[in-house]
């Protein structure tokens, strides 16, 4: 994952956008859900598309947008999908983002509430989980958690059991769905149940994803929270359903490696 902070305000995302000229005042960069909005003399305003073109000058360096998509998630508003060069002092470029599964290297700004503005990449596990429809900009929507829900799916994503660390492997397939019907659970043949998910990691576990990262054993050992809720026979989707901070869950293949 590639996540950029960098500032505080939401107007110090941007210290300068190359549309500006003699006499005009600097344009002010904002964030709404994953779109830039670029406002300049309280007049003029850029967003989506228009700004394909534009360089961000940020503490890591000159990004360019080299251009912008569109996006409609399963659910909650469209994404825009931003390609990301940081641009070099000899004047060539090189890729903000790493390929994520479609191979493609984009990226949006993300602004969480009472979280600094960043840019992050669609082949992280933030990026991810905005993509798959937990839009975190909206701490709830229709009844929705979505915040949490966004929160719980990079835990499960990264395969953060205890809400510390993640233990899996870049390319591991997962099957995600939650209890609100977002996300459907796919039932691809041999994947079996692994685990719950919350906020704060996991509510139960199964199984661990990839068992040479992290044990049952050690599970129970490093989160003394989880105990009685380890291993097949005390984990499971059904027990899960009534559980009031089970938001996620997800299927993967037993002994992955």
């Amino acid at each position: 994952m590639t996540w950029l902070t960098p500032g505080r305000a939401c107007t110090g995302l941007a210290a300068l956008v190359l549309l500006s000229g003699p006499g005009q005042a600097a344009p002010q960069l904002r964030v709404e859900g994953t779109e830039f909005v670029l406002e300049q003399d309280n007049v003029r305003v850029l967003r989506g598309e228009a700004l394909a073109g534009a360089v961000l000058v940020l503490p890591q360096g000159r990004i360019r947008i080299a251009s912008v998509a569109r996006e409609k998630p399963p659910y909650g508003s469209e994404i825009f999908l931003y390609h990301f060069l940081v641009e070099n002092g000899a004047g060539s470029s090189q890729e903000l983002c790493e390929p994520d599964p479609n191979g493609q290297r984009l990226g949006f700004p993300l602004q969480v509430p009472g979280e600094p503005a960043g840019l992050t990449c669609t082949g992280g596990a933030v990026g991810k989980c905005v993509r798959f429809g937990y839009q975190p900009w909206y701490l709830s929507k229709e009844g929705l958690p979505l915040k949490a829900l966004h929160q719980a799916c990079v835990n499960l994503v990264t395969a953060n059991y205890g809400g510390d660390r993640g233990t899996t492997r870049n390319g591991t397939p997962i099957d995600i769905y939650d209890r609100f019907g977002i996300q459907q659970p796919a039932y691809a043949p041999g994947m079996t149940f692994e685990a719950a998910w919350s906020p704060r990691g996991s509510v139960c576990v199964a199984r661990p994803r990839i068992e040479q990262n992290i044990s049952l054993d050690e599970i129970r050992q490093k989160y003394p929270h989880l105990q009685g809720f380890v291993g097949e026979e005390a984990c499971s989707e059904e027990k899960m359903r009534g559980h009031p901070d089970a938001l996620l869950f997800n299927r993967s293949y037993p002994g992955y490696r």
